[in-house]
C-alpha cells in the first residue's frame, strides 16, 4: 500500500506526535510505501527538517516533507491508497487516498474541536479502548471505530537495572497542561517529602515548570532518551502518574516496561494496563491521600513493590509495534476492499 501521513510536528516532545511517527514507522517496517507531511501544531514553530525533531529518532527511513506557512499544495501530493488525516483537502482531492483519522484523547482540547473529530465521515483509529466507548457515546457508528493500541519500542524501553534492590526513589512526569494533574502530583510529593525526607524524588518534563520546583525535587528537562530510560525509569522504584485524563498515558507504560512500579489515577487510558493490585496501584482523581498511601505502601513493602513491578513489566512487553502494525494493516486491507462499509465512497 501507499500511505500518506499528514500530522503536526514540534521541536519539543509530544506524545501524540510520537505515536503517529511510530505508526508510520510500523507500516514502513511492513514494507509499505510511507510519505510523511509535517505541519505546525496550533501556531507553533513549524519544523523544517528532521534536525528540528531531535527528540525522536526514526529507526526506519521513509519520505519526509515539511509544510511551510504557505500550506500544503494538494497537486504536489502524489496519489496514495490511504491518507491519514481528514480535511476539505481529502474531499476535493480524492487522489490523495481514502481518509483515516485518529482519536488520541478526550477532554484535552476545546469541545467543538473534539466533537468535529468524532464526526468526520471516515473511519477512526482509537489508541485506547476507553476512547471507543467515548466515541460511541458521541454517536459515532461502531463500524467506523477500530481500537489499535499505542505500543512501545522494546529496544528502547527495557529493564537495564535489577528491579529488586532499587533505592527508595519516586519518579514523576511533570506537565503543566491543566488535565495532567501536576498540582495534584506536587501535593502528593510534598506530603511524601515531609513524612519521608530520605525518599529521593525525581521529576522530568519536556519543558521547565513556569514556577520553579522545590529544591528537593531533582528535575530533568527534556532528558535524552538514554538518560530517560537508563537513569530515570530504571532508577525509580515507583512511578507516580496523577493525570485527570489521559488518551493513553505513554510515560506510565514506558516506566512499567523499565521495571518501575506504577501508582496512577484512573484516568481513562490507564485502564488498558493499570489493573489494581495486579500491575499497578490505582486511585480515583483527585484523591491525593489514596495516591500517597499507595506510594508509601510500596516503599514499605519491597517484596510487593517488586511483585507489582514485574507483573507490570511483563504486561508492558505485550504492547509491541509489530503487533500494532499488523492490526493496522489488516484494518486498512478491509477498509480499501469495502470503503462503503465505513461511510466512504468506493
Amino acid at each position: 500500500m501507499i500511505l500518506t501521513f499528514l500530522a503536526p510536528s514540534t521541536r519539543h516532545p509530544v506524545g501524540g506526535n510520537m505515536m503517529v511517527y511510530e505508526f508510520a514507522t510500523a507500516m514502513a517496517d511492513r514494507g509499505h510505501e510511507v510519505r510523511f507531511y509535517h505541519h505546525e501544531l496550533f501556531g507553533g514553530d513549524a519544523v523544517t527538517s528532521l534536525d528540528d525533531i531531535s527528540w525522536y529518532t526514526f529507526r526506519t527511513p521513509f519520505d519526509h516533507h515539511f509544510v511551510g506557512e504557505e500550506g500544503i499544495d494538494p497537486d504536489q501530493i502524489p496519489p496514495a491508497d490511504v491518507f491519514f488525516g481528514y480535511s476539505r483537502l481529502v474531499e476535493e482531492n480524492p487522489h490523495v487516498g481514502q481518509p483515516v483519522c485518529w482519536i488520541q484523547g478526550y477532554r484535552m482540547y476545546p469541545d467543538d474541536r473534539e466533537a468535529e473529530n468524532f464526526h468526520k465521515p471516515c473511519p477512526k483509529i482509537c489508541i485506547a479502548s476507553w476512547l471507543v466507548d467515548v466515541a460511541i457515546e458521541h454517536g459515532v457508528p461502531p463500524k467506523q471505530l477500530v481500537h489499535i493500541s499505542n505500543a512501545l519500542d522494546h529496544d528502547r524501553h527495557r529493564v537495564t537495572r535489577p528491579i529488586d534492590g532499587r533505592p527508595d526513589r519516586v519518579l514523576f512526569c511533570h506537565n503543566e497542561h491543566p488535565r495532567k494533574g501536576a498540582a495534584l502530583g506536587l501535593d502528593v510529593l510534598s506530603e511524601l517529602h515531609e513524612r519521608r525526607p530520605d525518599v529521593e524524588i525525581v521529576a522530568f518534563g519536556s519543558r521547565a515548570p513556569a514556577t520553579p520546583l522545590p529544591d528537593w525535587i531533582d528535575f530533568h528537562e527534556s532528558p535524552p532518551q538514554d538518560v530517560l530510560v537508563d537513569e530515570l525509569y530504571n532508577g525509580a522504584a515507583v512511578f507516580l502518574w496523577t493525570s485527570e485524563v489521559e488518551g493513553f498515558g505513554l510515560p506510565a507504560l514506558e516506566a512499567m516496561a523499565c521495571g518501575a512500579a506504577l501508582v496512577t489515577t484512573d484516568n481513562g487510558g490507564s485502564q488498558d494496563y493499570a489493573f489494581q493490585g495486579e500491575t499497578a496501584l490505582v486511585a480515583d482523581y483527585p484523591d491525593g491521600a489514596a495516591l500517597l498511601a499507595h506510594v508509601e505502601a510500596l516503599l514499605d513493602d519491597p517484596e510487593e513493590r517488586v511483585r507489582l513491578a514485574r507483573r507490570g513489566q511483563a504486561l508492558a512487553a505485550t504492547f509491541s509495534w509489530a503487533a500494532a502494525g499488523e492490526k493496522l494493516e489488516r484494518f486498512l486491507v478491509d477498509y480499501l476492499a469495502d470503503p462503503t462499509g465505513y461511510g466512504r465512497p468506493g
